[in-house]
């Protein structure tokens, strides 16, 4: 049997189709994700837009709708302000979607602010042995994985699986807060 992620690679084999796809991804998960923030906050609709400088209750509303999909740069960026979090456009390869819808978990979509982003958060002394640096971040695990067996990277799956754990419990260790933990330690250089 097939697994998910190559069920989505399969279908994603006519042109047309693929770019439906994504177009569709990009209209519902926005509408998805604003009203995961604005849920996840405890915020009415009205309140939302208050606190993006008077957007109508109506036009979150809109937003909200899986079926809208007219989403202005200008008023994601208002949207972002009061939740305080990033709002990151990119053009990215189809493998980066593929990996991203294939493995999405509710805590994907309701992103913590700034205050809240313990992933933000410099890891103790005692996590790890000091000889480890930094060697990329904001990369797909399968890529950053090929990476980590290429140069003497620690196990990065075992390095995630500790960090959220300290982080976040175990209970949710497994559904980690977006791709911001994308990074891996590679043994003293």
């Amino acid at each position: 049997m097939k697994d998910k992620r190559q069920q989505v690679v399969e279908s994603l084999q006519d042109w047309e189709y693929r770019h439906l796809y994504a177009a569709e991804h990009n209209r519902t998960g926005i509408a998805v994700q604003i009203r995961a923030m604005r849920e996840e906050r405890g915020w009415t609709q009205a309140e939302l837009g208050e606190r993006a400088g008077g957007i109508a209750q109506e036009r979150i509303s809109q937003l909200e709708d899986l079926d809208y999909g007219r989403f202005s740069l200008k008023t994601l960026e208002r949207l972002a302000l009061p939740f305080d979090v990033a709002l990151f456009v990119r053009f990215v390869p189809f493998s980066s979607l593929v990996d991203w819808v294939t493995s999405l978990s509710p805590a994907d979509l309701a992103v913590p602010s700034f205050d809240d982003d313990r992933l933000l958060q410099a890891p103790s002394s005692d996590e790890f042995p000091s000889s480890e640096v930094i060697v990329g971040a904001a990369v797909e695990d399968s890529q950053m994985t090929n990476h980590a067996h290429a140069n003497n990277v620690v196990n990065f799956e075992a390095w995630k699986q500790k960090r959220y754990t300290s982080l976040y419990g175990p209970e949710q260790a497994t559904t980690p807060i977006a791709a911001t933990a994308r990074t891996a330690w590679r043994l003293g250089t």
